[in-house]
Order: structure tokens, then sequence, then C-alpha cells
């Protein structure tokens, strides 16, 4: 049984420097707005962003940091508060054309985080679709990722391809995605995004391979001092482990993880 852990787990995280602004956690927020349905008007979000991107290729045409720097900042602020498929697709698109890879890796993410969101939003076959191009999506990301050697935003798009092939319950290749976010969210001393890779991952191993990660996970979030996190990750646990016939200590787990949660309430974590 592939149960357990809790929350989603795509997301892009900020990943700054490159060409004055950062970009990738932009594009990886709250995706709300129409999810890929038919097109209407374009709304002025979209116009004003396809006018900042020809302000950033006019500034490095030129070489003007500074002008460029601050339209990348324009253009993240106006992301952000509408990253819908169709935002995403446009923004894959003018960055592609722009030839800024590590900006488009970031649209890419991002399109994958709206699609599966979409499809989560839907029945069965009609989420199908939006699903497999969620994970195109994550997948073209990657490649870009690689080419660029941004790692952090490759964890992220790792991340964000464990989920949703976790919800098409594609396990095996959810666990080796999820596996490979451990790695780099460790690499990089991201210990929050390590213990949420590594809940997907307690979700998906098969055995009881599952019971490790969500004690990693769970120790992790102790160190970081989220009681809250903590706690899930311990429930999973135990609900893994009587999935398997282990021995669980109803009461004791009760205890900890109601304390758990009861001082991180109290301490507003």
């Amino acid at each position: 049984m592939h149960g357990g852990g809790s929350g989603s787990h795509g997301g892009g995280s900020s990943h700054g420097g490159h060409h004055g602004g950062s970009h990738g956690g932009h594009y990886g927020g709250s995706h709300g707005g129409h999810h890929g349905g038919h097109r209407g008007a374009t709304p002025a979000s979209s116009l004003a962003v396809s006018a900042l991107v020809n302000v950033v290729r006019s500034a490095r045409e030129v070489q003007d940091g500074a002008r460029e720097a601050e339209a990348l900042g324009q253009i993240d602020a106006l992301v952000a508060n509408s990253a819908s498929v169709d935002d995403m697709s446009d923004m894959v698109t003018m960055w592609g054309e722009v030839g800024d890879q590590a900006r488009e890796a970031a649209a890419w993410t991002g399109l994958g985080q709206a699609l599966h969101k979409a499809a989560q939003a839907r029945l069965p076959f009609e989420a199908y679709p939006l699903e497999r191009r969620a994970i195109g999506s994550y997948t073209r990301a990657l490649g870009l990722c690689r080419e660029v050697g941004d790692r952090s935003l490759e964890a992220a798009a790792l991340l964000g391809l464990g989920s949703v092939l976790r919800t098409r319950r594609e396990y095996s290749e959810a666990a080796e995605a999820y596996a490979g976010a451990v790695e780099l969210f460790r690499e990089a001393g991201d210990q929050a995004r390590e213990a949420e890779a590594l809940v997907g991952l307690g979700g998906v191993q098969a055995g009881t391979s599952g019971l490790g990660a969500y004690t990693r996970a769970a120790g992790l979030w102790r160190a970081i001092g989220d009681g809250t996190r903590e706690a899930e990750a311990l429930i999973a646990l135990g609900g893994r482990q009587d999935d398997f016939g282990q021995a669980v200590d109803a009461d004791s787990l009760f205890t900890l993880t109601h304390g758990l949660m009861g001082s991180c309430s109290m301490a507003r974590c």
C-alpha cells in the first residue's frame, strides 16, 4: 500500500542570482485563475509580461544590467499573482524566444505545477491528459536545469514530478524522482524541502522501505522545530507500520503527536 504523507509536493524554490533576479519560486506559487480551458481575452498581466520581456531582450542587447534586472523583477511579481496554465505556457514560449534557459526551465516547472493542480480539480478521465502534460513539462524542465547546472531548480522539478507520478500510481518512477530530490535538497542544505521530499518518498516506496523515509523526515522536522510537520510524518509512519503488521503503540503515538501539535499551536508554528 502506498499511503501516508500529506500535502502536495510541487513547488519551485527561489533561484536568485541569474540575470539579476529570482525566477524559480515565483513561477511555483499558487495557481489561480483558469486552468487550461478555452482562453478568453488576453489579460492585462499577460500583455504586461510580454512587454517586459521585450524590455529584457533590448536591455540585454545593449548590456544594460540595471534595466534588465528591474524588468525581470516586475515580471516575477506579475507571474506570482497569476500563474495559470495559460500564463505559464506563455512564459515558456517567451523565455524560449529570449534564449534564457534558466528562466525557461523555471517556467516549465511552473507549468507542470499548474497542470497538476488543474488535473486535481477534474474527473479522472479529464485529469489524465493534464497529468501527462505535467509530466512532460517537468521532464523538459529537468533537461534544461541539467544543461545550465541549476541543481536547486532541478530538485524542485523532481519533487513536482514525483507528486504527479504518485497521483498516477506510478510508484517506482515516483520513488526515483523523490529520491533524486532528496539528494539534491540535502546537498543544498535545505532541510525543509528535503523533509518534504522524504515524506513523498515514504508514501511510494515498496515494502517497509518507506518507514525509514518517514523516520528521517520526522527527524528533520524536529531539527527545524516544526512540530506540526513532525507529527504528520510520525502519523504517516504509524500508518505504514500498521499496514505491514508491525506493532504500533497507538497511545504513545497519539500522546506524542498531540503534544507536538499542541506545542506548535502555542508557539504559532
